[in-house]
């Protein structure tokens, strides 16, 4: 019965409609089955910009690709001024992710002219690895396993294992990348790499280990402040140990160590050190202590009782942000991740608003990792604001960021001027941070320099009309990009809300606060069309007008604009009638979760479907729309994963408490949201139709509790380590109030409800 529903499910996975002609390794078939790996019988058929890929944060790839990206790594200039342009033309080499040559591409091969035949391939998600098995044509029974994966806690280390899995001895010619020993396949336009030989003494005097080192510098700085980059590589030397002959149950490993100069003055030192150290460990120790490190990352997550195409986006979707993101690497996500030069590697309001959220939920100490990025840049954003005629004040955080924080928005684009509302995105990703995590410290510092920056440049940014007394922001590109113009109600909103946290942070901290913050922030308009009972998208809207994707949707979630449930469904039908269906994904996630607030998870379902039709099987990678578009598109991941954890377990970060209002995905029988972080704590909570359970796993300081408030009935309770306790469902919609409260105030410990 396991192997029949596997089947199916791999049927699905391949997109065939019938189980492949290749079956899955048996040892597989549990994984599959969990949704943990994503199977494909013949991944040679797989187009190639839908083809897995593998990364930690620092590195990253996609499977058979030559191109190898790194956190960081950019070549050629910032934008052009937009008064320039005349020259406008040369933008479009504006700085890019720099392409290095993925030193790992390499396949086994029966020799340089005869390959294998094809035996089945698997991301494993929760490994973090790709798996690919291939058998000799002459059937001798020889399995070879190749096992490629980013190292986790080893951040510069590319990993390839080669495993005999069959029963027979197996020879493997090595073929592709470094193997080739081709100078011209080294070099790539943006870093011209030296190419020598080298000798690696192996720590405690076990051996030495041959190596081919690589070694090269991007062509071209963002700015004049921003040096070029140094990369460097340590690599197995394959043209030495090619052919590889392997008894059943051998493995070889083959290793590629890359540091540049961002993290050490050198790297090639580094990479050659790094490598040694790699290379002493004994076989296996490489993949299990990646896997121990991704282990950790997956505690926290979701789960789900029957949809197993849920469960399948749901993991690839957090697999693939994690892989492109880690916390000690200050660098943001791109909408492509980091295995992809999709618009041009840059960050966008992309990564605050559509995948910082989850991220924050389950991992804050990454999500932090994502604003410092932005706190870090911010004299570039302040450069920007001054760069306008008349220059405005305070800091303006560029559409388009790459590695210096200047905008590399190429200058023929209007986005890059006029699409504003990036700014008041990151302030209000800055407020659910500080919400999620209390950490006064950040906020009292950097969070607040942030803020109080995002607050004066919208002060700047307003007009203020002495006629209506009202303080309007003209001539702006909504999230809506195919309309341009004045007041956009989401532009207005996210800018008052930046303006009140200024405020706020300075009256919490004792910090000096200009009064005009709170005073604009009052006299900003959000738009309303009292006749038709809805927001209009900006100044002249003409309901029925096309637009690109979710915009004033976004004014009750994630802005959590006070509207009641009449208004908000007049907002949801005028403009899901409106959205381009060929846009991005993520706006359905959004209408579905307002769907679900209103208490309509009729009309939320098939939304929510929607929101994941741009998962591309085998291996659950994002198209940007369902036609096409930039792939591996993280921002639709992101979107979707909202609409799971905000949506159906209806998860709110409020300034003082987190709420949850639980509801069932369509055709599943239980969720099981896992490792939330609130406050230093760690909570589980687990549904089905009628009961919801919450556990407190773990607390910052002994005594801490969570107290739990029914909003429907009164009922209140609290929580200790590590208390677990079930609430019932029944009678209505509940939404659950929780607070990570001190030991100090008198509580009630597990037992009945309080009324």
């Amino acid at each position: 019965m396991l192997l029949l529903s596997v089947l199916c499910i791999a049927a699905i996975m391949t997109g065939t409609g019938t189980p492949g002609a290749v079956e899955p390794p048996a040892e597989w078939l549990a994984e599959i089955a969990r949704s943990n790996y994503l199977y494909s019988p013949n991944d040679a058929l797989i187009k190639d910009n839908l083809k897995a890929t593998i990364g930690n944060g620092q590195l990253a790839t996609q499977i058979d690709a030559n191109a190898l990206y790194i956190a960081g790594v950019f070549n050629g200039p910032a934008a052009k001024p937009f008064s320039d342009r005349a020259s406008a033309a040369a933008d479009d080499d504006v700085s890019h992710r720099a392409t290095v040559t993925s030193p790992l591409n390499v396949q086994c091969a029966e020799s340089m002219t005869a390959r294998f035949k094809p035996a089945g391939a698997a991301l494993d998600l929760r490994g973090a690895r790709y798996l690919r098995r291939s058998t000799a044509a002459d059937g001798s029974g020889g399995i070879i396993e190749q096992r490629f994966f980013a190292h986790r806690t080893e951040r510069g280390l590319l990993v390839l294992e080669l495993a005999n899995v069959g029963s027979a001895p197996i020879t493997c010619t090595l073929v592709g990348g470094l193997a080739a020993g081709v100078k011209s396949r080294i070099d790539t336009k943006d870093i011209a790499f030296g190419l020598r030989s080298a000798n690696v003494k192996l720590p405690g005097g076990s051996g030495t280990a041959n190596v081919t080192v690589m070694s090269g510098r991007t062509r071209v700085s963002e700015t004049a402040q921003t040096p070029t980059v140094l990369v460097a590589l340590a690599v197995t030397a394959m043209d030495e140990i090619s052919p590889i002959v392997l008894p059943p149950g051998a493995t070889r490993t083959l290793l590629a160590s890359v540091a540049t100069s961002i993290d050490t003055a050198d790297p090639e030192a580094a990479a050659l050190a790094a490598y040694g150290a790699a290379a002493a460990l004994p076989t296996g120790a490489l993949a299990t202590s990646s896997a121990k490190a991704w282990a950790q990352l997956w505690e926290s997550g979701v789960a789900f009782e029957g949809r197993p195409d849920v469960a399948v986006a749901v993991n690839a979707s957090l697999y693939y942000l994690l892989s492109s993101v880690r916390e000690e690497v200050r660098f943001s996500l791109s909408p492509g991740g980091l295995a992809s030069n999709g618009y041009n590697g840059h960050s966008f309001w992309d990564c605050e608003t559509w995948m910082f959220p989850t991220l924050l939920a389950w991992h804050p100490s990454i999500a932090q990792s994502l604003l410092e990025y932005r706190v870090e840049r911010l004299p570039l954003a302040r450069a920007k604001a001054k760069s306008y005629k008349p220059p405005y004040a305070g800091a303006m955080f560029p559409w388009e960021s790459a590695v210096s924080g200047a905008e590399t928005c190429p200058s023929w684009a209007d986005t890059g001027q006029l699409e504003q509302h990036i700014t008041g995105d990151v302030a209000f990703a800055a407020r659910q941070f500080f919400a999620m995590t209390r950490n006064a410290t950040w906020a009292n510092s950097s969070g607040f320099d942030l803020a109080s920056g995002a607050a004066d440049f919208w002060v700047s940014r307003v007009e203020l009309n002495a006629t209506d007394g009202l303080a309007h922001i003209k001539h702006v590109i909504p999230p809506d990009e195919y309309a341009t113009g004045d007041d956009s109600v989401y532009t207005n909103c996210v800018a008052a809300e930046s303006l009140r946290l200024a405020a706020a942070w300075a009256a919490r901290f004792g910090r000096m606060a200009d009064p005009r913050w709170a005073a604009i922030a009052d006299k900003i308009p959000i738009l309303w069309d009292a006749a038709r009972g809805y927001h209009p998208e900006y100044a002249g809207y003409t309901i029925g007008t096309q637009i690109k994707q979710a915009d004033v949707v976004l004014l009750a979630y994630p802005l959590m604009l006070n509207m009641s449930d009449a208004v908000r469904q007049a907002d949801l039908a005028a403009y899901e009638s409106a959205t381009d269906p060929n846009g991005p994904a993520m706006t359905w996630a959004m209408h579905a979760i307002g769907h679900l607030d209103n208490g309509r998870p009729d009309l939320a379902a098939s939304l929510f479907n929607r929101s994941f039709a741009n998962v591309q099987m085998p291996f659950a990678v994002w198209t940007e729309t369902p036609q096409g578009g930039t792939t591996n598109l993280l921002t639709g991941a992101g979107g979707f994963l909202q609409g799971v954890l905000m949506g159906y377990a209806g998860l709110r970060i409020h300034d003082e408490y987190l709420t949850l209002r639980p509801a069932l995905i369509e055709g599943t029988q239980s969720v099981a949201v896992r490792g939330l972080r609130y406050r230093g704590a760690t909570i589980h909570a687990q549904y089905d139709a009628a009961t919801l359970t919450l556990t407190l796993a773990a607390v910052a300081s002994d005594g801490d509790h969570l107290s739990v408030l029914d909003e429907l009935t009164g009922s209140s309770m609290a929580l200790f380590c590590c208390d677990s306790v079930a609430l019932p469902l029944a009678g209505g919609v509940h939404v659950f109030e929780l607070r990570i409260s001190p030991s100090a105030l008198p509580v009630h410990r597990l037992g009945p409800w309080l009324s």
